[in-house]
């Protein structure tokens, strides 16, 4: 569903076409900087999902409505306005930014779903499956789009702050209002197995991500039980109420943004980069609001690979806090964030999950050295410190960046919801 736009930057005059690709999200906040003055543009749609789509001669019915404009006057179309092709859930390539004519979405949308069928995160027997569910199924629905992911984390941050206070019959209330929670098993209804259900939902249809290192936690278990049973014991006594703080704290920065950072979260399911085979391009307007999420997301995942690699040392044929060449206590205390993942180099499932961290972007949030480039649009300039060298990323980078390790730490989550239950 593409909605059309004409309108005029308020602050100079400038003629715009906006074309806008409709997501599944109740809100979706479209976001430009005018080519002319640069000024912020903003366009906010909502999404009625119990009106039934219907088109007749004189008007299409569809549940989305505009709510309001930011810096945009409404007014009639004329030749000369630039044309703007977005899309809340999608990143278009470049050369159909301003393309007046062709669909953006239909040339996008089958590449991405050829590429998930190469990945093998899409089989045939998931898209036979998703058929038999929906009579029409959207590019959203196959590449696991979930609008109900804002609405149910306001309930999970809900139910977790009651759940804090021991205050167990509110807890189950407001559970009751999770998306499918009628369908959930009556095993599966209490506060950690929804949050678990929630985060499942949130990397679908990249289920190996959390699969390939729980695979690794059954390993050890079938080689060591016992000492896998000291180390949960250890998890449950010292980590695990701080752990869990800092994930609500992390994924409520996360989810108070989300409207930026579901432009490409359809990519990072399927693990395309919007960057691969053809240049892309992104509105950075709106990156002070999240230039610091992606260092905060580094401190918790470095914190939080601790049961990666006390597992992994249990793998290893020792007691789960022996190391090779180090205390427990020297890894604890003394080995700085960006060597947490060494101890897992001989591993190449969890070797991979953490190769994804990159230092010098949390040190560039960090030391308040990362700022919007000035001369490339779409572009982020930043120094890992105050005299780094300077570097360059693109926003779509950043935003996939951001994406890569959220979905990373929500497989953190569910693994520690595994040793819970274990």
């Amino acid at each position: 569903m593409v909605k059309r736009f004409p309108i005029k930057c308020e602050t100079c005059e400038q003629g715009l076409i906006l074309r806008l690709g409709m997501g599944e999200q109740k809100v979706q906040v479209f976001n430009i900087a005018c080519p002319n003055c640069k000024q912020k543009i903003s366009i906010i749609i909502e999404f009625d999902k119990s009106i039934k789509q219907k088109i007749t001669l004189n008007e299409v019915i569809d549940g989305y409505s505009l709510k309001s404009f930011f810096n945009a006057i409404p007014v009639e179309e004329k030749d000369e306005f630039i044309t703007f092709n977005l899309h809340a859930e999608m990143v278009y390539p470049k050369y159909l930014i301003h393309d007046k004519l062709q669909l953006p979405s239909v040339i996008v949308s089958p590449l991405m779903m050829a590429h998930a069928r190469e990945e093998g995160i899409i089989t045939e027997e998931d898209e036979l499956e998703h058929r038999k569910k929906l009579k029409y199924l959207s590019i959203f629905d196959f590449l696991g789009g979930d609008g109900n992911l804002l609405e149910d984390w306001s309930i999970i941050k809900k139910a977790w702050n009651l759940h804090k206070s021991n205050l167990n019959e509110l807890v189950h209330k407001e559970l009751k209002r999770y998306t499918n929670y009628s369908n959930l098993p009556n095993n599966g209804k209490d506060i950690y197995n929804i949050i678990f259900h929630f985060f499942y939902r949130f990397i679908l249809p990249n289920k190996y991500l959390y699969l390939n290192i729980e695979n690794e936690f059954e390993k050890a278990r079938k080689l060591n039980n016992d000492e896998m049973e000291n180390f949960i014991n250890y998890y449950k006594e010292n980590l695990k109420d701080l752990f869990f703080e800092n994930y609500i704290e992390i994924f409520d920065e996360y989810f108070n943004n989300f409207q930026e950072f579901n432009r490409v979260l359809l990519n990072n399911k399927i693990n395309l980069h919007p960057e691969k085979d053809s240049e892309s391009i992104l509105c950075p307007v709106n990156f002070n609001d999240v230039k610091m999420y992606y260092g905060n997301a580094y401190e918790f995942f470095t914190s939080h690979i601790l049961t990666l690699v006390c597992t992994n040392n249990v793998l290893n044929n020792r007691k789960f806090n022996e190391f090779e060449n180090m205390t427990f206590n020297k890894y604890l205390k003394d080995v700085t964030k960006e060597k947490k993942s060494k101890p897992l180099e001989n591993n190449n499932i969890f070797k991979r999950f953490t190769d994804i961290l990159e230092s010098t972007i949390r040190n560039a949030s960090h030391h308040k050295w990362f700022y919007i480039h000035k001369d490339l649009p779409g572009s982020l300039q930043y120094k890992s410190g105050g005299t780094g060298a300077l570097r360059q990323i693109s926003y779509i980078d950043y935003l996939y960046k951001s994406n890569e390790i959220t979905m990373s730490l929500a497989t953190l989550l569910m693994i520690e919801i595994y040793l819970i239950d274990y």
